[in-house]
C-alpha cells in the first residue's frame, strides 16, 4: 500500500518533525496508547500521531510507503486501506484530508503530537 503525499500535506507535517520523529496512522478505538476511548460511530475516526522513533511499539508494525516519509500503522487499519491513497490539504482550508480509490477515508485527519 502507498500514500502519495502532496507537498502541502508534507509541509503541514514538517512542523512536528524533530530529528527522530516518525508518524503513525491510528484510530480512536481505545486499543493503542494514543487512543483515549473507543468510538461508537459507524465511521472510523483516524488520526496521525507524531512520536519519537524509540517510542514506537510493535503494535504499529505495518510500514506504509509514501513519497515523502514512512508512516506506520496497525495490521487492522492496513487491511481497511486502499492500495493507493492520497494525503492532501483539503481545498486550501489547512487541514489534512486522506482519500483512496474507494473514496474519502478521513475528511479532516488530525495530528496528535506525543513527542
Amino acid at each position: 500500500m502507498e500514500i502519495k503525499m502532496t507537498q502541502e500535506a508534507y509541509d503541514s507535517l514538517v512542523k512536528y518533525q524533530k530529528e527522530d520523529t516518525i508518524f503513525l496512522l491510528d484510530e480512536e478505538d481505545g486499543r493503542s496508547e494514543f487512543s483515549k476511548a473507543g468510538s461508537c460511530s459507524i465511521d472510523d475516526l483516524f488520526f496521525l500521531v507524531a512520536i519519537s522513533a524509540n517510542k514506537k511499539s510493535d503494535f504499529f508494525k505495518v510500514k506504509i510507503t509514501t513519497n515523502k516519509m514512512p508512516i506506520y500503522t496497525t495490521e487492522g487499519i492496513a487491511e481497511r486501506l486502499d492500495e493507493k491513497m492520497i494525503l492532501e490539504i483539503k481545498n486550501g482550508l489547512g487541514y489534512l484530508h486522506l482519500k483512496g480509490t474507494s473514496g474519502v477515508l478521513m475528511e479532516h485527519l488530525p495530528v496528535k503530537d506525543f513527542q
